[in-house]
């Protein structure tokens, strides 16, 4: 198994937020914020590409401030990410992390998750347009009660004003 996954959401600047985070006891959590932490891999995840790697050891040069982040982080052995992407844009990830023991990520396993981690997107979307949806709905009826009173009060100052009863005809 893995010995922390954390949900990870991108914002509009590029920097991933930890959303929700579950750890086996004495798993040291994943920072709050990543921005320009893991550069390498960062770049990644805006590309939508997957990655794993069962042994962080055998990272290349190109991924030492990775490498580094494995060792702060308390021992990071093996790692993978799936990216999550809604509309051909990433709006976030999901990390898997094993600190116990050197992970083999074997193709269908990383299927599966991937396979999960779209319906969970996808579900996560949703919910999101649905509130967005919602407040829109909201503030239309604000307004039409806004533009009713408003009405009211016009229909009386016209009332007032031109006084109706007074014109024989």
């Amino acid at each position: 198994g893995v010995d922390r996954s954390t949900v990870w959401k991108v914002g509009p600047d590029g920097n991933s937020l930890s959303t929700h985070s579950f750890a086996k006891p004495g798993i040291k959590p994943p920072p709050e914020v990543i921005s320009n932490l893991v550069p390498v891999w960062e770049a990644m995840v805006q590309h939508g590409e997957t990655f794993e790697i069962s042994d962080v050891d055998e990272l290349p040069e190109s991924q030492l401030r990775e490498k580094e982040y494995c060792k702060v982080q308390g021992g990071i052995k093996s790692i993978m990410f799936l990216p999550a992407s809604v509309g051909g844009v990433v709006v976030g990830f999901i990390t898997f992390v094993s600190y116990s023991a050197k992970r083999a990520w074997p193709e269908e396993l990383i299927n599966r998750l991937r396979l999960l981690w779209d319906i969970f997107t996808n579900a996560l979307e949703r919910k999101r347009a649905d509130q967005k949806i919602q407040k829109a709905l909201e503030e239309i009826e604000m307004l039409k009660d806004r533009l009713e009173a408003e009405n009211l009060y016009l229909r009386d100052q016209i009332d007032t004003e031109f006084k109706h009863e007074e014109i024989i005809g």
